[in-house]
């Protein structure tokens, strides 16, 4: 409602609602379109070309439901967005609400070899950083997440973390968890989840150095220093649709738009 409200309040989004039931539950699909000029004032159905859809995106079945109410064809060149929304679904503290929507990422939304995932995600700093610091940002890395996590579940049950659990434990057993405890585990995580084209995972710390000046603290221990131990908590996350049919100028377009994939 906040999304809708904003975007017809500044005038981007013309007003045109459909209110569809799926599964049993209101659904309000919203569609419109974003206008190219003040003049354009009556929306007709077949002149939309924006759509907002609410769902539960741990249930995917209700997910493929809404979107096939909606236009959306899935051999469209695609572009899926994610900003700091797996690592919250770990409401079952095992990952498979995570897991089923890869899946249906790259098996609904995906399926063209045209099309990419890409995701802001928090990822737990493993071996294969190749960082000359790399104990350090793993230990930096535990700690802001078990921090996080115990802040996160202060008032539930077991706002207190055991002796006998260690902090990977901890943050994984949480209902926010990171979407990998290395790089390579999470496209390890997107290959079982059906990624069978380009698939990528790297540290922002670095892959910021492709689009602007590398973060290099100029003294030890000033605050350039906490900002790059930082942003090697969080990863870019690229994945590729169907790799049947790609050709090397395919990889070499990606590599364009992703430069940290090199």
């Amino acid at each position: 409602k906040l999304k809708r409200d904003a975007l017809f309040n500044s005038e981007i989004l013309s007003k045109h609602s459909s209110h569809d039931v799926v599964n049993g539950v209101d659904a309000k699909i919203l569609k419109g379109r974003i206008g190219i000029s003040n003049e354009e004032k009556e929306v007709q159905d077949e002149d939309c070309n924006f759509t907002l859809v609410s769902s539960d995106l741990r249930d995917i079945s209700g997910l493929d439901k809404a979107f096939k109410e909606t236009s959306f064809d899935s051999s469209v060149p695609t572009i899926v967005v994610s900003e700091l929304v797996l690592a919250y679904l770990n409401l079952d503290q095992n990952g498979r609400h995570t897991n089923d929507l890869l899946n249906f990422i790259s098996s609904h939304l995906c399926a063209s070899r045209h099309s990419i995932f890409l995701a802001y995600e928090p990822v737990i700093p493993g071996n294969d950083e190749d960082s000359k610091d790399t104990n350090i940002v793993q230990g930096y890395g535990m700690e802001y997440f078990s921090q996080f996590v115990s802040k996160l579940d202060r008032g539930n049950a077991r706002d207190t973390i055991s002796g006998n659990q260690s902090d990977v434990d901890a943050v994984e057993s949480s209902s926010f968890a990171p979407i990998g405890t290395s790089s390579s585990r999470v496209k390890d995580r997107l290959r079982n989840s059906g990624f069978d084209g380009i698939v990528g995972c790297t540290p922002v710390a670095k892959a910021a150095g492709y689009i602007t000046e590398s973060i290099q603290p100029p003294e030890l221990f000033d605050e350039h220093a906490a900002l790059r131990l930082h942003l090697y908590c969080y990863s870019v996350i690229c994945a590729t649709g169907s790799y049947n049919g790609s050709t090397s100028q395919d990889v070499k377009n990606w590599i364009t738009i992703c430069p940290w994939l090199k």
